[in-house]
């Protein structure tokens, strides 16, 4: 996943000449203190880095930026709510 949002990135930016934002998944766990393995055992740690990534994405968006919201997708409510 985090090969792919490289080259979009790479894309938007060259390409259409756009400021692209990265929301990472990864980087959101560690700044919220959490082990990787350990956030998918605990609900409660996992809801709290969905609502991290969301309010991430909620406060970089805008008409002149693409956000890329770089994570795991098994959920599908949650990539609906996003979108």
């Amino acid at each position: 996943k985090t090969s792919r949002t490289t080259e979009l990135k790479q894309f938007f930016e060259n390409v259409h000449n756009k400021n692209v934002e990265i929301v990472s998944e990864d980087e959101a766990i560690i700044k919220l203190g959490y082990e990787k393995n350990s956030t998918y055992l605990d609900s409660q740690k996992e809801k709290r880095v969905r609502g991290y990534l969301k309010s991430e994405v909620i406060r970089l968006i805008g008409k002149d930026n693409v956000v890329i919201l770089d994570g795991s997708n098994y959920i599908k409510g949650y990539r609906y709510e996003l979108y």
